[in-house]
């Protein structure tokens, strides 16, 4: 099972406000059919470290959380 807290309405209230830290979590074989995307500006050649970096978030260093399942954490701060 998959869930994922927010949705992009509640993630793009902060846009002006600024994010002291996103933390973003990536599970390389998971596909949603049908899913939600993370943001709104999302497209299919736009990805979500892309729109962080469009909002003037900088990536921290990627923390392997399951090798397996290639799940991957890293945390983006302005």
């Amino acid at each position: 099972m998959l869930a994922v807290i927010g949705g992009a309405d509640v993630y793009e209230l902060f846009w002006e406000q600024g994010y002291d830290a996103f933390h973003l979590t990536r599970v390389a074989r998971a596909f949603l059919p049908g899913g939600r995307p993370v943001f709104r500006e999302l497209a299919a050649n736009r990805t979500p470290e892309e729109v962080l970096a469009s909002h003037a978030l900088r990536p921290g260093p990627t923390i392997l959380l399951d090798a397996a399942a290639e799940a991957t954490l890293v945390t983006w701060q302005p």
